[in-house]
């Protein structure tokens, strides 16, 4: 139980915190070493004014290092790890009301009313949309539009991001911090794959314009690059075959729509698999319980889902309007493919099977077809089917036939997704999008709540009410009405009469006689 005297090394921590208080300048890792050696993270929760005076990004660094199921901890503790990219840049004096923020955003803390801040601001309430914890990782300038797993040869696994800032990041996902510099591109990145080669180690391919460039990121060198699309580059996947090499498969838009593949070793191009009638965005390794691989692709409306065999080059399958989006592994040992159709259906697809072995209606679940998907196997033995639409995140369990949470916290169009396993069994997942930001999920602690949750607020201003108090009104998304709160204690208050369309802007306009009245578009 946090905060109790687990040890003689807790009641050190304590000192160690009362000497903090004192200092001109926390030893932070100092004393995080001795808060995580002991799990005393209560204590330091305890210790606001000491907390915010810490380096942010050290504090996320010692949890995320010591204790993987961070968001358990104290909500004081949740918030510096799931804002520290807000706190790092932050002036210390600004700290404590962004923690309280993201503990009411995070963990569902409410600002305590005795809180006196740190003298120059502080929370009174908050009325915001939960969002689960998770990490966010900066650095890419543009959009990112690819992410993958890479394994190490020691049995880790990084994280590679790529986007339209012409750079790959690598990123270690226990700790959320960068691994090494840069993979810097002469063009916007497209997408990347994971290719693991028979000497134990991985080459990541980063498609790039025409090219894909094979990169060996354990030095950081660039391997060969990989020419002979006449079109950019959309898609790439790895490839396993049942005698052990792996393929490299590499799909273009328009007017080269084909899908090419190569040998990663001596990077030599293999042969042309298919070509497409539109721009390939998806291609999807499928494996069949014989030890083939099936190459499952597709692309833009109008386009039909083709299914390959590598080996033989012959097509075994063709179904119209369809997209592939991820093979989903069941605990049977069966893997199904989940594909997409323009009426906002997910199928799964069994090998051998004529027809769907399940279907997923998106308007059943109040959800629109993914824009990008990705299966996440979990611990329990269950593999969750993950897919992206605008900004959310939504997490489908394939067993159970449900939807089982919504991931929020992006706030733009989410392009992309990948499953991250790590050393201790976890599989975290990883998304990616238009707002510049890589996030980093534990798929086991996502929101039940599969609600779209309240609309963004467009605008804010304050009202005098005739019996004196003060109200905040506002211009909130979906809502034909303001949305009144009292501004002292930020209780919802009685509602306007609504009519017409949602309300986007408001003004509040004194009148002579000393009444105002509340404008709104």
């Amino acid at each position: 139980m946090y905060g109790l005297p687990v040890s003689t090394a807790a009641g050190d921590v304590r000192s160690l915190i009362a000497a903090a208080r004192a200092a001109a300048v926390p030893d932070s890792a100092a004393l995080l070493r001795a808060v995580a050696a002991a799990a005393a993270w209560q204590d330091l929760a305890d210790a606001p004014e000491v907390l915010d005076r810490l380096d942010p990004d050290a504090v996320a660094r010692e949890v995320l290092r010591s204790t993987p199921r961070w968001t358990q901890l104290p909500a004081g503790i949740v918030a510096v790890v799931a804002a520290r990219h807000v706190l790092a840049t932050a002036e210390p004096a600004d700290r404590h009301v962004i923690r309280t923020v993201a503990a009411a955003r995070y963990a569902g803390v409410a600002p305590r009313p005795d809180d006196t801040g740190n003298g120059c601001w502080r929370l009174r309430w908050a009325r915001l949309r939960p969002d689960p914890p998770h990490l966010v990782l900066t650095g890419h300038d543009w959009a990112v539009n690819a992410l993958t797993a890479v394994p190490l040869p020691d049995g880790r696994t990084l994280l590679a991001s790529g986007g339209d800032d012409r750079t790959v990041r690598l990123w270690d996902p226990v700790t959320g911090t960068p691994y090494g510099e840069p993979l810097r591109q002469r063009e916007a990145v497209r997408a990347l794959a994971a290719v693991p080669l028979p000497d134990g180690r991985a080459l990541l391919a980063i498609a790039c314009n025409q090219q894909v460039r094979l990169w060996d990121v354990a030095t950081g060198t660039a391997v060969t690059t990989l020419t002979g699309h006449t079109a950019t580059v959309t898609a790439v996947a790895a490839v396993s075959l049942p005698d052990g090499r792996t393929l490299l498969a590499t799909a273009g838009d328009q007017p080269d729509p084909t899908i090419r593949l190569w040998d990663p070793v001596t990077g030599a191009p293999v042969g042309v698999l298919a070509r497409h009638d539109k721009a390939v965005t998806a291609l999807v390794p499928w494996p069949l319980p014989d030890g083939r691989t099936i190459l499952a692709s597709g692309g833009e409306y109008g386009d039909s889902l083709q299914l390959h065999d590598p080996v033989s080059g012959a097509e075994v399958g063709r179904s119209p309007h369809h997209r592939p989006m991820a093979a989903v592994p069941l605990p049977d040992g069966r893997t199904l493919l989940a594909v997409v159709d323009w009426h906002n259906s997910t199928w799964f697809h069994e090998p051998g099977a004529t027809e769907a072995v399940d279907v997923l209606h998106g308007h059943e679940w109040g959800i629109t077809f993914p824009d990008v998907a990705t299966a996440v196997p979990l611990a329990d033995g269950r593999t969750l089917l993950v897919g992206a639409t605008r900004a959310h995140v939504w997490l489908w369990d394939q067993i159970g036939r449900s939807l089982i949470g919504r991931l929020t916290g992006h706030t733009d169009e989410v392009r992309a997704l990948a499953a991250v396993p790590l050393t201790d069994g976890r599989t975290l997942l990883a998304s990616a999008g238009q707002d510049s930001t890589v996030r980093l999920w534990d798929p086991t602690v996502g929101r039940a709540d599969t609600t779209e949750g309240a609309g963004s607020v467009a605008d804010l201003v304050f009202l005098p009410h005739p019996d004196g108090r003060i109200l905040l009104a506002g211009a909130v998304a979906g809502q034909r009405g303001p949305v009144l709160w009292d501004a002292d204690t930020g209780e919802p208050a009685d509602p306007l009469p609504c009519y017409g369309e949602s309300v986007s802007a408001l003004a509040a306009v004194p009148l002579s006689e000393g009444r105002t009245v509340l404008g709104r578009r």
